[in-house]
């Protein structure tokens, strides 16, 4: 089971071979389980995406939302920023890939691939290519989508 609220941990190193953690605080935004989290390159801003296909950004500094969307239909396996920090990716279990623009989060292009569970989409350094792998039956298999225009 996935877990429905975001937890914010402070950690505290204590000599070399201890670490303890103490909770902060608990959020509980989400109605479907988290899936994943990914922190912007610029520190700035944590995007969570759920089971339900929401997509979340949240401000490190204040800990609130401060954009909400549905970005897919389904559970969003991941997200992933460009080195930038400009554009960041994200897919579905239901074989769909999405680019999107982080400043003015807007969606850029959708693709859908031929595969069924794309576990993870990668935007090329040069930002030509999504490189994505998924589960066509038993076999795992890895494809680049080229972006045109």
């Amino acid at each position: 089971m996935k877990p429905l609220f975001l937890f914010l941990l402070l950690t505290i190193q204590v000599g070399y071979s201890q670490i303890d953690y103490k909770l902060l605080n608990s959020y509980s935004e989400h109605t479907s389980g988290i899936e994943c989290a990914v922190l912007s390159p610029d520190g700035k801003t944590l995007i969570t995406v759920d089971e339900g296909g929401f997509l979340f950004y949240w401000d490190v500094n204040t800990m609130k939302i401060v954009y909400r969307t549905r970005g897919h239909g389904s559970l969003i396996n991941s997200v992933l920023f460009n080195k930038s920090g400009t554009k960041f990716v994200t897919c579905d279990e239901s074989s769909k890939i999405k680019l999107w623009d982080f400043t003015t989060r807007k969606l850029i292009m959708s693709y859908t691939s031929p595969f069924n569970l794309i576990a993870f989409a990668v935007l090329s350094a040069d930002e030509k290519y999504i490189y994505f792998g998924g589960y066509p039956t038993m076999n795992y298999s890895s494809r680049a989508y080229e972006q045109t225009g």
